[in-house]
C-alpha cells in the first residue's frame, strides 16, 4: 500500500522516453498535478538534472537543424513570392539561432523542475568508500566487461538516494535502466517503476474510481476504436522509416521525402495503464493496433541520367512506393465520467521495419517541364548554368574553394590540439595510479611539488618533511580534476572536414574559449544578370568579430538581330573571408600557447612516472 505523500525520483531515461513533453496533459505534467495535490514530493539528483540539460539542449539543436532544412527545401521548390501567396510565408522566417534554442530548451526544463518544486540532491553526502567497494566487488550498477567509468554516474545517483532516504523512508524510483534498478532494489524501502505510467497505475489502483474507469473503456470499446480510426486519418502525424541498416552497416530501402496515409483498418485497443483519476475525469493509456497502407515517395538518384561533362543530373524521377504495415502504438484518452464522454489526446505513430508486412512500387504520372528544359539547354550551350541549378553550383564550388580549404585547415589544427589530450589524459591516469601506493605517495608529492608550483595551480605543501592527509587529499583532487578535464577535451576533436551552406559550427578551444562560424543558408531566386550574396560570420560568445561573403554573379547571353552576341556576362562566384582567417589564426595561436603550458606540466609528471 502506497502512503501519501510519496517521494518520487526520476532517472534521465524517463525524461528522454517522454521526449521532454511538458504539455499540460502529458505524462510528465501529470506528475506536477500529483505534486500540487500533495500526493507526491519529487527529489532529483543534480547529476540527473545536468544530464537532462544536455539531452534537451541537443534535442533543441536538432529541431533547429530540421527547421533550417525545411526552409531550404521549400526555397528549392518554390520562390519567395509563391510561398507567401500560398499562405506559408512563416516558413521563410525560420532563421533560428541554435545557441538561443539550446538555452530556451534548458529554460523549459528548469521551469518544469520549478513546477515540481523538486528537492535537488548534491554530491556532498556521497559515500565514496561505498562506491569504490561496489566498483572493485563488481556490484550493481558496475558490471563485468563494461567501461566502469561510464557507470559511475549511476553509482553516484544510487548512493545519493541511499544517503537521502536511509533504510526507512519510502521512495519511488522511476528508471528503465536494469543496472540502476538492480543497484536500487538492494534496499527494501526503494520502490522501483520502469515508467511514470506504471507508478500512476499503482497509485490509481487505490482510487475509488479506478474500477469505474476500466468499466468505461470496456463498455465504450467499439466507439473508442471507431473515433480513434477517424482521428488517425485526420489528425495524427505518421512517420514512415523507409531505410534499414543491418549489423554490417548495409543500408536497404528508400529515403522517403513524402508519405501519405492511403487506408487504415482493423483498429483495436486495450488498457495499458490508468494514469490519473480525479472526481470527474480519468486519463488512460491505451495500447493499440491497426493495419496501415502508406503511399511513400522518394527521388530516384540511382537511376537518374547523369551528364558527365557538366557533372550533374539531367533530371531526377520521383518514385512511388506503397507500404503495408501492421503496427502497435500507444495513445492516451481523457475520460469525463460525469458526462460519459472521452477525448483522444495528441500522439504520433512511427512505422518501420518491425511493422512492415509488404512494399511495392506504384505507378504515377511523371510531369516534366520541357519549356524549362529548352531554356536550360540554351544557357548550357553557351556555358551558363540552368537557372534552377545555381544552388548546386554554389554548393559544389564551395566544396572545392580556397575558402573551404583554408577554413578546414584551421579546423584540423584545432582538432589536433584536442587529440593531444589523449596522451595527456593517459599520463594523468598513470599519476593517479601512483597515488594508490601509500608507501611512495609522499615521495611522489615531494618530487612534483616544487616544480609545479611555479607554472600551475598545483595545491603544493607547506612542509615537504611533514605532508598532511589534507594536503594529500587536495593534491589528489587536483590530479583527478586534470584527468577529467583532459578526458573531456580529447573527446571534443570533432570539427568537420567540410563546410556547407546553413552550417552553424561551434569551435571550442582547449582553453574553453568558444567561437561560432556561421554560413547562411542559400536563399536565392536567380535571374540573368543578378548578383546574390550569402553572409559568413565568426562570433565569440559576445559579438561578431569577423565577416565575409559569398558573391554569386548570374550570367547571361544576349543576341542582336543578326544572331551575334550583343552582351554577355559569365557565371562567377567570389569569396571574401580574409578577416575570418585572421581571427581563426589568432585563436589557434592562443591555443598553442595554452598547450605549451600544458606540455610543460606533463613533462614534469612524466619524469616522476619514469
Amino acid at each position: 500500500m502506497i502512503k501519501y505523500p510519496i517521494y518520487v525520483t526520476l532517472d534521465t531515461n524517463i525524461l528522454d522516453a517522454a521526449n521532454f513533453d511538458f504539455d499540460e496533459k502529458s505524462t510528465l505534467q501529470l506528475l506536477v498535478n500529483y505534486v500540487k495535490k500533495g500526493k507526491v514530493k519529487v527529489v532529483l539528483s543534480n547529476i540527473v538534472v545536468k544530464e537532462a540539460e544536455k539531452h534537451i539542449a541537443q534535442r533543441g539543436a536538432t529541431v533547429c537543424s530540421l527547421m533550417r532544412k525545411l526552409r531550404a527545401d521549400a526555397l528549392k521548390t518554390a520562390t519567395d513570392y509563391q510561398i507567401k501567396q500560398l499562405g506559408l510565408g512563416h516558413i521563410l522566417d525560420l532563421s533560428i539561432d541554435k545557441a538561443e534554442i539550446r538555452q530556451k530548451s534548458i529554460d523549459l526544463l528548469h521551469k518544469y523542475i520549478a513546477d515540481l518544486d523538486a528537492e535537488i540532491l548534491d554530491t556532498c553526502k556521497i559515500d565514496l568508500d561505498a562506491i569504490i567497494d561496489d566498483y572493485f566487488e563488481i556490484r550493481a550498477p558496475f558490471q563485468t566487461g563494461e567501461k566502469k567509468r561510464k557507470e559511475f554516474p549511476d553509482a553516484f545517483i544510487a548512493n545519493q538516494i541511499r544517503e537521502r532516504f536511509g533504510h526507512e523512508e519510502m521512495v519511488a524510483i522511476i528508471s528503465d535502466d536494469n543496472g540502476f534498478k538492480e543497484a536500487c532494489q538492494q534496499w527494501d524501502n526503494h520502490l522501483f517503476f520502469s515508467s511514470l505510467g506504471a507508478l500512476y497505475g499503482e497509485m490509481n489502483k487505490q482510487e475509488k474510481f479506478y474500477a469505474a474507469t476500466k468499466d468505461f473503456v470496456i463498455a465504450q470499446k467499439a466507439g473508442i476504436e471507431s473515433q480513434l480510426a477517424r482521428y488517425i486519418q485526420n489528425d495524427v502525424e505518421i512517420n514512415v522509416i523507409g531505410l534499414s541498416h543491418d549489423r554490417k552497416g548495409v543500408t536497404e530501402g528508400y529515403d522517403y521525402t513524402e508519405t501519405y496515409l492511403n487506408s487504415l483498418s482493423d483498429v483495436t485497443i486495450g488498457i495499458h495503464s490508468v494514469d490519473e483519476i480525479d472526481d470527474n475525469k480519468s486519463i488512460v493509456t491505451l495500447i493499440c493496433q491497426g493495419s496501415f497502407t502508406m503511399d511513400c515517395f522518394y527521388e530516384d538518384y540511382d537511376n537518374a541520367p547523369w551528364d558527365s561533362e557538366e557533372k550533374k543530373y539531367v533530371y531526377v524521377e520521383t518514385i512511388g512506393i506503397r507500404e503495408e504495415h501492421k503496427a502497435k502504438f500507444a495513445c492516451r484518452i481523457e475520460i469525463n465520467r460525469a458526462e460519459n464522454t472521452f477525448e483522444i489526446l495528441p500522439f504520433k505513430i512511427i512505422l518501420g521495419g518491425d511493422s512492415r508486412k509488404e512494399r511495392y512500387e506504384i505507378e504515377g504520372d511523371s510531369e516534366y517541364d520541357y519549356e524549362q528544359e529548352i531554356e536550360d539547354m540554351d544557357r548550357e550551350s553557351v556555358g551558363l548554368n540552368p537557372l534552377g541549378d545555381y544552388e548546386t553550383y554554389l554548393e559544389e564550388d564551395l566544396a572545392e574553394s580556397k575558402m573551404s580549404e583554408d577554413i578546414i585547415e584551421r579546423f584540423s589544427c584545432i582538432n589536433e590540439l584536442h587529440k593531444e589530450y589523449e596522451e595527456i589524459s593517459s599520463i594523468y591516469d598513470s599519476l593517479l595510479e601512483l597515488f594508490s601506493d601509500r608507501e611512495n605517495i609522499e615521495s611522489v608529492i615531494r618530487i612534483i611539488s616544487s616544480k609545479l608550483e611555479e607554472i600551475t595551480d598545483f595545491p603544493g605543501v607547506i612542509d615537504e618533511d611533514d605532508i598532511s592527509e589534507e594536503e594529500i587529499s587536495e593534491i589528489k583532487k587536483w590530479v583527478d580534476s586534470k584527468y577529467e578535464d583532459a578526458s573531456r577535451k580529447m573527446d571534443i576533436a570533432n570539427l568537420p572536414d567540410s563546410i556547407g551552406y546553413g552550417d552553424d559550427i561551434e569551435i571550442l578551444g582547449i582553453d574553453d574559449q568558444k567561437l561560432f562560424l556561421k554560413i547562411d543558408e542559400i536563399n536565392i531566386n536567380p535571374s540573368a544578370g543578378d548578383k546574390e550574396w550569402i553572409d559568413i560570420s565568426l562570433s565569440d560568445e559576445k559579438e561578431i568579430i569577423a565577416c565575409g561573403t559569398v558573391e554569386l554573379t548570374v550570367g547571361y547571353m544576349e543576341y542582336d538581330e543578326d544572331g551575334g552576341v550583343a552582351d554577355s556576362l559569365e557565371d562567377e562566384i567570389d569569396y571574401s573571408y580574409r578577416s575570418i582567417i585572421e581571427q581563426l589564426d589568432d585563436f589557434i595561436l592562443e591555443q598553442n600557447e595554452y598547450m605549451e603550458t600544458e606540455k610543460a606540466i606533463i613533462e614534469i609528471i612524466e619524469e616522476v612516472i619514469e
